[in-house]
């Protein structure tokens, strides 16, 4: 079982995984990875399903281990893909430890994998979590809201132009700033294998104190690729 950090509307680690796994193996070692609710939903369904996407739950990641599938988990999930630019070099997992008792019972070890650099992708301000708690959004299991900085550039050059100072132009500028990616430098590192089930009886089987260990590690090896970059974007 893999297990990563997410990153900012957690797309392009996605991607780079699934190249980094196709060049390595090819079609003889299938994979499978943890999905949001909303990457479930159409019309993200459709591409998510086609690349392996499989809807998040301990239920799901049992029965694909046993089928002899690699699973790749994020458990931060919406919080974590979507936390603050300040906080690009933390691993926000919630309290989540599912994973760990998943991959004991299954037999299997945990492989960390540390995302640098995708974060960096947006500019994420703080306060999505008030947000999507006064929206009534938890109630959906979507716990944080995206708020990136180029939203302002939108609304403000729709407000200039409404208000007749701004031409049509500004708005696509402002479309653009909000919704497009910067350009950032990304590396992913591989953790040596971990024995879950060695680990869940270190801790006598408190899976979210052992969960806890993997996350503290993961945030250490996050900082230490953070520590080899000049900028947030390489």
């Amino acid at each position: 079982m893999f297990v990563g950090n997410h990153s900012a509307y957690g797309v392009m680690e996605i991607f780079v995984l699934l190249c980094i796994w196709t060049r390595r193996f090819g079609t003889r070692r299938p994979a499978v990875g943890l999905s949001h609710d909303v990457g479930m939903k159409w019309p993200l369904r459709w591409g998510v399903a086609r690349i392996g996407g499989v809807r998040a739950s301990q239920e799901a990641a049992g029965k694909a281990l046993s089928k002899g599938f690699d699973v790749l988990v994020f458990p931060g999930g919406d919080v974590d893909a979507l936390r603050p630019f300040g906080a690009r070099y933390e691993v926000h997992w919630k309290g989540r430890a599912g994973f760990v008792r998943t991959a004991a019972e299954a037999g299997v070890p945990i492989v960390m994998l540390a995302n640098c650099g995708s974060h960096a992708q947006y500019t994420l301000l703080p306060g999505g979590p008030t947000i999507a708690r006064r929206i009534g959004l938890t109630r959906f299991r979507i716990y944080t809201w995206p708020l990136p900085l180029g939203t302002f550039a939108l609304l403000g050059a729709i407000l200039g132009w409404a208000l007749g100072a701004l031409g049509p132009w500004w708005i696509l500028g402002g479309f653009l700033c909000a919704f497009f990616p910067n350009p950032t430098r990304m590396k992913v590192r591989f953790s040596e294998p971990i024995q879950a089930a060695e680990l869940l009886a270190k801790h006598r089987g408190d899976a979210k104190t052992a969960a806890e260990a993997i996350r503290a590690r993961l945030e250490s090896s996050l900082r230490a690729l953070a520590a080899e970059r000049k900028t947030p974007w390489g």
